[in-house]
């Protein structure tokens, strides 16, 4: 039975010191370049009013002016204190019913009186029981003409109850990052108690909503012609930044929404489209709506005249060198930007007001492949991150065999545990040589033993 044992030990050891042999081998190119992820810059703190015009042109009370192609805030006021914004719920129910309909064009609704019943107010559109219309048509009610009832139509055709839709709408705020965000109602119309939002959280539907070139651009109409059970009716857009006959209409402007209404703040959301940037506006105000549009006024002529969007960092422009270990044909590898990065500032400001920040690995083993992550890059202005991006390989590199084995052997006799298996193994040997001598010494001795017996026999 200890022969048994001590076999079985030594077979065990033997297998442990292979994998172990396995183990230390050097782990992949990925797994030692592996860098935190990147994610939407976060929005620099504002101490005062220096990036404004004249507060005495600016009433509202909640502001927020955002960068919708680099995510960055450039200017807000309470951006993140809970506001009614009546434009919100109608731009989230014609962003889900618009994501949950594939074929808008086509697919028709008749308006019922279960729908008409749940609409606070019929708007300008004046749809009626009985009357049918496309999906595409309703959103552009909902979109141009403040529509309610085509609201409620939408949540209808899209969930089949209204609480089913809300719900809908809340996960998309929250897959939006909007976590302050909770919708109520589905058409804007203002109750008390109503669930509230941020001029910030509304940025980042804003945003998810011009993802969509179609939405936007219904959005933007000054006006539209729906078919309404076959016949044509017109409506005109209730955003007069948009409008070309308003004294507060913006040439450069796009519309998106606007919202009037008793016992809630007026609110809006319009973008500047200026050159190779999208500076959107939000705002809610205790003032009048001409206060409100006003407001939008100087603050989208403020972005596109003072502020301006450049390349700091150009993707697949050289960064750096990376030294490469065990590489046959290479020493190092050139690490690049995986995409560019812009930055919105001040006209008065320079890239040189700008840090550029590398965090980079110092080294990468052999093998790998193009475009394994090797870093990042942030880029910062006054202490806040306003762009990012991960760090790539231009080039992949082959492994130098003979390097390979040599690591691997030393990797091999350099594990502390492998000379403890050593000396165990050695520590067995000898004691399975010691039982074995011992237990030949016994067999010869009974031999010898019985032998003597046997001729003792034979004498007697």
């Amino acid at each position: 039975m200890v022969f048994l044992f001590v076999k079985r030990a030594l077979l065990f050891l033997l297998m442990l010191a292979l994998s172990l042999s396995v183990l230390a081998l050097p782990t992949s190119a990925q797994e030692q370049t592996a860098v935190p992820g990147t994610s939407i810059p976060e929005t620099p703190e504002d101490d005062g009013e220096s990036d404004m015009p004249d507060v005495s042109d600016v009433t509202g009370s909640n502001i927020v002016i955002f960068n919708m192609d680099t995510g960055v805030t450039i200017f807000d006021r309470n951006a993140d204190e809970p506001v009614y914004l009546g434009f919100l719920p109608r731009l989230m129910t014609a962003l889900v019913a618009f994501e949950n309909i594939p074929d808008p064009d086509s697919r028709m609704v008749t308006i019922t009186s279960e729908m008409l019943r749940l609409t606070p107010q019929v708007s300008s559109a004046g749809l009626s029981q009985g009357e049918t219309l496309s999906v595409s048509d309703l959103i552009k009610c909902v979109l141009v003409g403040n529509s309610q009832e085509a609201c409620v139509a939408l949540a209808f055709e899209v969930a089949g109850n209204i609480s089913g839709f809300l719900a809908m709408m809340n996960d998309k705020a929250e897959q939006l990052g909007a976590y302050d965000t909770r919708f109520s109602n589905v058409h804007g119309y203002y109750s008390p108690g109503d669930a509230l939002s941020t001029v910030r959280d509304a940025a980042y539907i804003v945003r998810a909503f011009c993802e969509h070139e179609m939405l936007e651009s219904w959005a933007n109409l000054s006006y539209a012609d729906l078919t309404v059970s076959g016949r044509t009716r017109r409506i005109y857009a209730r955003n007069s930044i948009i409008v070309s006959s308003s004294e507060f209409y913006v040439r450069r402007a796009v519309g998106l929404a606007a919202y009037s209404g008793s016992g809630a703040p007026v609110s809006g959301a319009n973008y500047i489209d200026d050159s190779n940037m999208r500076l959107l506006c939000i705002e809610a105000s205790d003032g009048s709506v001409g206060d409100l549009y006003a407001d939008m006024a100087v603050l989208l002529s403020f972005s596109a005249e003072k502020y301006i969007t450049e390349l700091i960092i150009k993707a697949d422009a050289a960064v750096c060198e990376v030294p490469v270990e065990m590489g046959s044909d290479r020493d190092s590898v050139v690490a690049a930007a995986a995409q560019d990065i812009y930055v919105t500032h001040r006209d008065d400001y320079t890239v040189d007001d700008y840090e550029v920040v590398y965090d980079v690995v110092d080294s990468v083993t052999a093998p790998f492949d193009k475009g394994i992550e090797l870093g990042s890059v942030s880029v910062y202005f006054g202490g806040e991150l306003v762009g990012s991006s991960v760090l790539v390989a231009k080039t992949g590199a082959e492994v130098d065999r003979l390097d390979l084995f040599t690591q691997n052997l030393n990797n091999f006799f350099s594990n502390p545990i492998l000379w403890i298996i050593i000396g165990v193994v050695v520590f067995l040997v000898l004691l399975y040589s010691i039982l074995l001598y011992r237990a030949s010494r016994r067999k010869a001795k009974r031999m010898k033993s019985a032998k003597h017996e046997r001729i003792k026999m034979d004498i007697e």
